[in-house]
């Protein structure tokens, strides 16, 4: 009996990397909708991997009538979890084209088959800048802190909608955000990789203090990439009902934890400086503050994600303990970008600060 056809998008991905050697393991026939002409094996997927060369940016998803009709025949699951999310606003087109129109393209293609289900990525942060008790419930727009939480509100209502509207089967996941080990990238990772670099420049070390401003009463709900993706394939099962799963921490952490987390990973002390108590930045506090702008938002306001429903079936799978995350954040091989910070280093009284 042939095993279940599954369409992967963002299978290259962070999250969808290795949920599809995940999918793989359970026996099922992965397909990854790729921008790459290329084997499985050249973009770290397991052999037997089926390459889709389709770009959501393009109508059929850049798929002839014909490859596109077979596709649909075929497909019995759909694993929507590409996404752009960079935070940038000169490229609120791109993420409109990615996290928008290419849901609603993958949707088009969902009406072309009906015996297939839709597992969606979204994020816990489609709720932007509500503070407080988030449930696991659709969501209405509100203000937003970047264009990739607003339009991946909409992409998440897009979904929700199709979902009741044709009586199809949904499951959408709201991921909180995503660590792994040694990440320095994007993300968290991304924060301390950028502390590192301005510690370094300008000579902090020990007791030196490096301030960043954040709400001392601020939570930041982080989650491994591991347990993630060991939830996903558990929600995914057919047993469980459709629906919104909120995949977070139920212990969120402190923004002043992970600064001081943050901290004894690189070497110095990094604490909250407190809106209602202000005080002027060093130049290196400014420097830090313009790297990671893009997240500066994220450490101003209260927000917990209540996951009773996702509990119910996971258990404490994604519980982060502080120690857990310290061990995430510790540093792997030397990664390259000094030589490239130095340089952008030398603009800083062209800047803004």
């Amino acid at each position: 009996m042939r095993s279940p056809c599954v369409l992967v998008t963002g299978g290259t991905g962070i999250l969808g990397r290795p949920l599809v050697w995940s999918l793989v393991a359970q026996g099922y026939q992965v397909m990854v909708l790729s921008r790459k002409d290329a084997l499985a094996s050249e973009l770290g997927l397991p052999v037997g991997v089926e390459i889709i060369r389709g770009d959501l940016t393009q109508d059929k998803l850049g798929l002839s009538q014909s490859k596109l009709e077979a596709l649909a025949r075929e497909l019995k699951v759909c694993w929507h979890c590409a996404a752009y999310v960079g935070f940038d606003a000169r490229k609120a087109h791109l993420a409109w084209q990615v996290n928008v129109q290419g849901t609603r393209r993958i949707l088009k293609l969902l009406d072309m088959a009906p015996q297939a289900s839709l597992h969606y990525v979204s994020t816990a942060y489609v709720a932007g800048k509500t503070p407080g008790l988030i449930f696991e419930d659709p969501v209405a727009e509100v203000p937003f802190r970047n264009t990739y939480e607003q339009t991946k509100n909409l992409a998440e209502r897009l979904v929700f909608h199709w979902a009741r509207s044709r009586h199809r089967l949904v499951k959408i996941y709201r991921p909180g955000i995503i660590i792994w080990p040694g990440a320095r990238s994007q993300g968290i990772g991304g924060v301390l990789r950028s502390i590192e670099l301005v510690a370094k420049a300008f000579g902090l070390k020990g007791g030196d203090i490096l301030g960043i401003p954040a709400c001392t009463m601020a939570y930041l709900n982080i989650v491994s990439l591991d347990s993630l993706i060991e939830a996903l394939i558990i929600l995914s099962k057919d047993l469980f009902p459709p629906g919104i799963y909120h995949l977070t921490n139920p212990h969120p952490i402190r923004v002043v934890e992970l600064l001081r987390i943050i901290g004894e990973t690189v070497g110095v002390r990094v604490e909250a400086i407190c809106p209602q108590l202000p005080r002027p930045l060093t130049l290196a506090e400014k420097f830090c503050c313009r790297l990671i702008k893009d997240l500066l938002p994220y450490g101003q306001v209260w927000q917990h994600f209540e996951s009773s429903r996702t509990r119910a079936l996971v258990g404490d799978l994604l519980d982060l303990s502080l120690e857990r995350l310290k061990e995430l954040l510790e540093p792997r091989p030397k990664d390259q970008g000094w030589r490239y910070f130095c340089s952008f280093l030398g603009t800083h009284q062209r800047m803004k600060l």
